[in-house]
This record gives structure tokens, sequence and C-alpha cells, in this order.
């Protein structure tokens, strides 16, 4: 008998869809990057050690 994986009480959001972007959109967020980059590095941090084999 196998067991059945557990419903979680909050259901998971997942990615969102990929967006077409512009080329002048795509210019305007490389030169906004630096302005991001801590919170990118801070959410990464936060994630999974996924260098560990489980």
């Amino acid at each position: 008998m196998t067991k059945k994986p557990r419903q979680s009480k909050t259901p998971k959001s997942g990615r969102s869809q990929r967006l077409e972007l512009s080329p002048e959109e795509s210019l305007k967020r490389m030169k906004a990057f630096h302005e991001r980059k801590e919170a990118l590095i801070a959410a990464i941090r936060k994630g999974k050690n996924r260098s560990v084999p489980a």
C-alpha cells in the first residue's frame, strides 16, 4: 500500500508566464539590473541549497 502525498493548505503559486519584451523594455531592464541585483541575491540565498544531493 503506497501513501498518497499530502495536500498542502496553500496551493503552490508556480512561476508566472514569461512576458514578450520589446527591445526597449529589455534595454531598460538591463540598465536597471544593478538596482535589482541585491534583492535577487537575497532571494537566491533564502532558497534551497541545491548543491547537496538529496
